[in-house]
C-alpha cells in the first residue's frame, strides 16, 4: 500500500491507485483512475531501468503509429524521491485471452486469433535497430547457451536428443533471415478480449528484435494449449495470403529450442511450475511426433476440419 499511496501524492491527475497482482512481469503495474474515471496503467520500474524502459515506451509509440491496438503510450517519466522510473499507458477494457477463450464457439475463437496475427503481422513492420551480429548467429548462440546448461541438468526429456538433432540439421535456415520488431510474449494472457472480440495486446516489457517467425514459438508454447482454433486463427490470419514454403521448419526449429530454454528457465525461475511446464513440452513433442513432422498436428487437423 506504501507506494501506491506515494504515487497517488506524486500524480494528484488520479483519484485511485491500485496495484494489479495479476500476470508475470518484473514490472510493478498499478490500475489508475481519474477524475472522469478514465482508467490507465502505470508501470514503475528501478530507475537503473530507465534506459530499457525509455525504449519499451518508444516501441509503443511505433505500435500506436501503425495503427496496433495495444497500450496506447500516455506519459514516460522519472520519480527521483522513489528510485523508479515510470510509463503510463491507456488501460484497454476486457479480460485476458487466457481466460475467454474457452467458453466461446470454435468460430468466435478463430477469429480472435485471425485479428491476433493480423495486429502480429502490423508489429513487425517496425524496423529493428541495426546490430553487429546476424539473427543466425545471435539466435544460434543463444540456443547453445540453453543447450549447455540444459545437459547439467537433472532433467533430461526423453525426446531431448531428437529436438536437438532436428535444431542441428535445420540450424542454416535462420541464415539470411530478417530482424524485426519482436513482441517475444504474444499469446493469451498478454491478448484482450472484449465483447467475444479481439480487443489489443499488452505487455511489451519482453520485446526484442530479430526472425518475426521467432514470435510463433509462443504459439506452440503456449497458446495452442489454451485454444487450437485462435492458434489456427492466428496463423491464418499473419499469412492471409498463404502460408510460406519456410514457415513451418522455422516454426518447428523454434519450438524444439523452447524446449531447452523452458526446462533451463523455469528450474531457474519457477521450479514449483516444472510439471506444468513439462506437460507443455510433452505437447510440443507429441505435435510434431518427436521432430519427425514440421507441421504440427492440431494445424493439420484444425485445416480438415475448418
Amino acid at each position: 500500500m506504501g507506494m501506491e499511496r506515494d504515487l497517488e501524492s506524486y500524480f494528484d491527475s488520479f483519484k485511485t491507485i491500485n496495484q494489479i497482482e495479476k500476470g508475470f512481469s518484473y514490472d510493478n503495474k498499478y490500475l489508475a483512475v481519474d477524475e472522469d474515471g478514465k482508467k490507465y496503467v502505470i508501470r514503475t520500474a528501478d530507475l537503473n531501468q530507465q534506459a530499457s524502459k525509455l525504449k519499451e515506451y518508444e516501441m509503443l509509440k511505433e505500435a500506436e503509429k501503425r495503427g496496433v491496438q495495444s497500450s496506447g503510450p500516455v506519459d514516460f517519466g522519472i520519480i527521483e524521491s522513489l528510485n523508479i522510473c515510470y510509463m503510463i499507458v491507456r488501460y484497454i477494457e476486457g479480460e485476458e485471452a487466457l481466460d475467454v477463450l474457452p467458453g466461446l464457439t470454435v468460430s468466435e475463437q478463430y477469429e480472435i486469433g485471425f485479428k491476433a496475427g493480423l495486429e502480429l503481422h502490423a508489429l513487425h513492420a517496425i524496423p529493428a535497430p541495426p546490430s553487429p551480429h546476424t539473427w543466425y548467429e545471435a539466435a544460434s548462440a543463444k540456443h547453445q547457451r540453453y543447450a549447455d546448461a540444459y545437459v547439467g541438468l537433472d532433467i533430461q526429456l526423453e525426446y531431448g536428443d531428437r529436438a536437438g538433432q532436428f535444431i542441428d540439421q535445420h540450424l542454416h535456415l535462420l541464415k539470411g533471415r530478417p530482424r524485426t520488431f519482436q513482441h517475444d510474449d504474444f499469446h493469451p494472457a498478454n491478448l484482450i478480449v472484449k465483447d467475444r472480440k479481439y480487443a489489443g495486446c499488452i505487455d511489451f516489457n519482453r520485446h526484442d528484435f530479430g526472425d518475426p517467425y521467432h514470435d510463433f514459438y509462443k504459439v506452440a508454447l503456449f497458446s495452442r494449449e489454451v485454444s487450437v482454433p485462435f492458434s489456427a486463427g492466428q496463423i491464418d490470419g499473419y499469412f492471409k495470403d498463404g502460408i510460406p514454403h519456410d514457415f513451418w521448419a522455422l516454426y518447428s526449429v523454434y519450438a524444439a529450442m523452447s524446449i531447452f530454454s523452458a526446462v533451463v528457465w523455469t528450474k531457474r525461475e519457477t521450479p514449483h511450475l516444472m510439471d506444468e511446464m513439462l506437460s507443455r513440452l510433452n505437447m510440443i513433442a507429441a505435435d510434431h511426433s518427436d521432430f519427425d513432422q514440421c507441421e504440427p498436428e492440431w494445424y493439420k487437423t484444425f485445416s480438415v476440419k475448418m
